[in-house]
């Protein structure tokens, strides 16, 4: 059986963030709208990841797919990781390598940061270095 999705975690997640990608600041509106930003889980909903702000980050269309994809993780410290396989143009360079290293922006609430624990899962889990 499938669990279900707290229609309200994206907004939340996007509010925490202040309506900006955690990694690149991206934050392009149309009218009052967002556009092309996300609310990830970091641990997924299927593997019991819970529908909470310390579970969820506000990521870029580009950002959460590469997330999702073992392409970026963050280490103990929320400082991004780029996997060694991610190459290409001069974009690519802009788009991953320049935040490799760099600490994610952070809610301004200490207890939406996101769960250690939760963000160790993913980076056992899902990110190949």
């Amino acid at each position: 059986m499938r669990k279900q999705r707290d229609p309200l975690f994206r907004k939340h997640v996007l509010r925490a963030y202040n309506y900006q990608c955690a990694i690149c600041s991206f934050n392009i509106r149309h009218d009052n709208s967002t556009v092309s930003l996300e609310a990830t889980h970091i641990k997924w909903k299927q593997r019991d990841g819970p529908c909470e702000i310390p579970n969820g980050l506000a990521l870029c269309a580009i950002h959460h797919k590469a997330f999702d994809k073992e392409t970026i993780g963050l280490d103990e410290n929320l400082r991004v990781l780029v996997s060694d396989a991610v190459n290409g143009g001069e974009i690519i360079e802009r788009s991953f390598w320049d935040f490799d290293g760099k600490i994610i922006a952070l809610p301004q609430v200490r207890k939406n940061y996101p769960f250690e624990g939760i963000v160790e899962w993913h980076r056992k889990e899902f990110f190949r270095g």
